[in-house]
C-alpha cells in the first residue's frame, strides 16, 4: 500500500497494520531513504527486513544442511576451538535475544500494547530461534568434518551488513535525541562485536585429519558384532596344549 507524504513524487510505503510498527514510522519512505544526500532506513525496515531477510536464508537452507549432514561419510565426535567459539558465540546471541525478548513482552504485559510495536518482539523471538539453528549447523558441520560452511558464511555476512545499518541509525539517533530505551540500546551493543566474530569465524577453516586420511567412522547401527576373531584366537591357544595328545 503507497500513501502519499510530503509530495506525490516522494510516496511512503507501509505494508503492515498500524500497531506492526511504531507509531509514526513507516516502512519505507522515499523522501528519507532515497531522494536524500544522507540514506536512512526505517525503525521499521530495520526490525524487519533486516532481520527477516538473514534468518530466512538459514532456515531455507535447513533441508540442504541436513542432506549434506546425512549423506556424510564422517562421524567426528570431538571439539575443535573453532567449533567450541561458533557454538559458544550463537548461544550467547541467542540467550540476548531471548533477554530482549522477555523484556519486551513484561513491558506489554504491564505498562501497555503501545509500549513497544509487534514487530520487535517478532524480531526477538526470530533471532532467538535462528542463533539456535546456527549453533545446530555448527555441530552438524563438525559432525561431518566439513571444514568450513558456505551457508553460514552468507549468513553471517548477511547479518553483518544488517548489523552495520542498523549500528548507524542507532548512533545518529543517539547523538541527536539522546537513547530512548537503555536496555535495548545496550543488547544490540552487546550483540554486534559477536556477530562480528562469528563472520571472523566462518571465513576460517577447520582441519579435520580423519578427511587426509580417508578414516571413517561409522555409526553404531552399521557395525556388526562379529565373534569370528575370537573364536580364531581361542582355537589358536588351545590347540598347542592338545598337540601331545593329537600325536601320541
Amino acid at each position: 500500500m503507497a500513501v502519499n507524504g510530503t509530495s506525490l513524487h516522494q510516496p511512503i510505503y507501509h505494508p503492515f497494520p498500524d500497531r506492526f510498527c511504531k507509531a509514526g514510522d513507516s516502512f519505507w519512505d522515499v523522501a528519507t531513504s532515497w531522494n536524500t544526500s544522507h540514506p536512512e532506513v526505517s525503525e521499521c525496515f530495520q526490525q524487519s527486513v533486516l532481520v527477516w531477510l538473514p534468518c530466512l536464508f538459514l532456515w531455507a537452507m535447513l533441508p540442504y544442511q541436513a542432506y549434506r549432514v546425512m549423506s556424510s561419510r564422517f562421524r567426528i565426535n570431538r571439539w575443535s576451538w573453532i567449533s567450541m567459539a561458533k557454538t559458544v558465540l550463537s548461544l550467547a546471541l541467542a540467550v540476548l535475544a531471548l533477554v530482549e525478548m522477555s523484556y519486551i513482552a513484561h513491558q506489554l504485559n504491564t505498562v501497555g500494547l503501545g509500549t513497544y510495536p509487534d514487530v520487535d518482539l517478532i524480531a526477538a523471538l526470530i533471532k532467538a530461534g535462528t542463533y539456535m539453528l546456527s549453533a545446530l549447523y555448527v555441530s552438524w558441520d563438525k559432525h561431518g568434518a566439513r571444514p568450513s560452511s558456505g551457508v553460514l558464511f552468507f549468513f553471517w555476512l548477511l547479518a553483518l551488513i544488517a548489523h552495520i545499518v542498523t549500528l548507524r541509525h542507532k548512533v545518529l539517533a543517539a547523538r541527536i535525541h539522546g537513547i530512548a530505551d537503555r536496555l535495548a540500546f545496550g543488547i544490540f551493543m552487546a550483540s554486534f562485536p559477536l556477530v562480528c566474530l562469528q563472520f571472523i569465524l566462518s571465513c576460517s577453516a577447520e582441519y579435520f585429519p580423519e578427511r587426509e586420511l580417508g578414516e571413517k567412522t561409522p555409526c553404531p547401527e552399521q557395525v556388526r558384532p562379529s565373534f569370528l576373531p575370537f573364536a580364531e584366537a581361542g582355537l589358536m591357544s588351545v590347540i598347542p596344549s592338545l598337540r601331545p595328545f593329537l600325536i601320541g
